[in-house]
């Protein structure tokens, strides 16, 4: 049962957070501040950074 409470905080932090990242990585990337192609790297490289945090936060 104190599974199933976890799983939507488990689940809707790192959608939010990866919404977020999403955002800002390819609003750098139109302009030319960061190569297009390096995009998908940035955001997979940026959700290791903060799985540690998310983790943490859904705890509690």
């Amino acid at each position: 049962m104190n599974s199933l409470i976890w799983t939507p905080h488990f689940l809707v932090l790192p959608t939010l957070a990866l919404t977020t990242i999403m955002i800002r990585i390819v609003g750098f990337a139109t302009p030319g501040a960061i190569d297009p192609r390096d995009v998908v790297t940035l955001i997979g490289l940026t959700m290791i950074r903060y799985i540690a945090v998310m983790l943490i936060s859904s705890f509690f």
